[in-house]
């Protein structure tokens, strides 16, 4: 995956602060040049990196409208695109992961509705999903002992079983528990299932272990899966989720990568979509 702007400017930050490590070292062992002319040219230095930073905020400012421009003319595009491609197909959804700085150019309920798919219910697992199991006051989750090793790991599994067979009922318990959050109809059994991942860095390597077995779970009583991220999510989820055996699309926030999923959903198409390098191509052959 290519280096975005926000990596860029990440690495700007740790050259300054290599920069200001350099000025202090300098000081003390160099002794050969005079220190007005060393000021003068690590002055240079900064005000140089400090214009190339100013540079990459601006292309980023500018590349954000540009993506608010094109959501906007998009879409309009998407009933042309998306009407009667899953007409009466019944979709649930499940997120796992922190979707608070993701933005979303369409509903993503909303464009499977357009498409025609009967949504049947939404789960949500807690943003700190495996800590929250960790310190669970209860001793059994789902029939899952939540003191044992890797419990996170055989609830969350249950917890995909449970929505692939359509048993909403049994999912409220987890639910008061704070674990996952319901909403939509909660009726009727999917078809077909959309995991919908933002990767924390700092819980990334965990949650990318539950991640297999959340789909294990799904796997039990679905038909197709479909994994999707955003564009900008911390860490990609792709690679552990094509290991799964699961379409990815890896821009679901955008238009696009909404009809990429819709697309890939109606032909149940294999395969990886969307923008970054792990895709395959941007869209899957219209169905």
């Amino acid at each position: 995956m290519g280096i975005g702007l926000r990596e860029h400017i990440a690495s700007l930050v740790a050259v300054f602060i290599a920069l200001a490590a350099g000025i202090l070292l300098g000081v003390s062992l160099s002794r050969q040049e005079p220190l007005e002319s060393r000021m003068a040219n690590l002055s240079r230095q900064f005000e140089s990196l400090s214009r190339e930073n100013r540079e990459v905020r601006e292309r980023a400012q500018a590349l954000e409208r540009h993506l608010r421009a094109r959501g906007e003319f998009d879409a309009p595009l998407l009933a042309g695109m998306l009407t009667g491609r899953l007409t009466g197909v019944p979709v649930g959804l499940l997120w796992v992961g922190d979707f608070d700085r993701v933005r979303f150019e369409a509903d993503l309920g909303g464009t499977l509705s357009l498409a025609g798919a009967d949504v049947v219910g939404s789960v949500a697992l807690a943003p700190d999903f495996i800590k929250r199991v960790t310190e669970a006051k209860e001793a059994d989750i789902l029939g899952q002992a939540a003191s044992e090793p890797g419990a996170a790991n055989k609830i969350a599994s249950a917890i995909g079983s449970l929505a692939a067979s359509g048993s909403w009922e049994q999912l409220k318990s987890p639910a008061q528990m704070g674990l996952l959050t319901l909403s939509g109809a909660l009726l009727g059994r999917p078809k077909m299932v959309v995991v919908v991942v933002s990767l924390d860095v700092e819980e990334s390597v965990a949650v990318a272990l539950m991640l297999p077995r959340l789909l294990e779970g799904l796997q039990q009583g679905v038909g197709f899966i479909l994994v999707a991220e955003p564009s900008n999510a911390p860490m990609s989820a792709v690679g552990i989720c094509r290991r799964a055996g699961v379409t990815t699309v890896d821009n679901i926030e955008t238009i696009p990568g909404q009809v990429a999923m819709v697309w890939a959903l109606a032909g149940r198409v294999e395969g990886a979509f969307g923008v970054k390098d792990t895709a395959q191509g941007l869209l899957p052959e219209r169905a």
